[in-house]
């Protein structure tokens, strides 16, 4: 998932802080000024109770939080992320008529 972002011109870092426990896997900046988090789960995998704290706490402020279960599913996420803000930003110009 790393890689693939980097190949497309996105950055994300993987934080680990004892002090932050149950904090996202991954925070993810996209190319278009978004910002998400992720929690990498195997698949059955379950969020411990620190993971559904910061999940509760991102999503209570309006932040980007999402559960995958592969690498393929965040690529999935940031995709139809992207795609959403470009659909976004032709219905705006469209309907400022130009």
């Amino acid at each position: 998932f790393a890689a693939w972002l980097t190949q497309n011109g996105h950055d994300s870092k993987r934080l680990a802080p004892v002090a932050l426990r149950g904090f996202p896997d991954r925070v993810v900046w996209l190319n278009i000024g978004v910002t998400i988090y992720v929690e990498m789960k195997k698949r059955g995998g379950r969020l411990s109770y620190h993971q559904e704290d910061w999940k509760r706490r991102l999503k209570k402020t309006n932040q980007k939080w999402y559960c995958c279960y592969s690498a393929e599913d965040a690529i999935k996420v940031v995709e139809d992320i992207i795609r959403e803000s470009t659909d976004g930003q032709t219905s705006q110009v469209s309907s400022r008529g130009g």
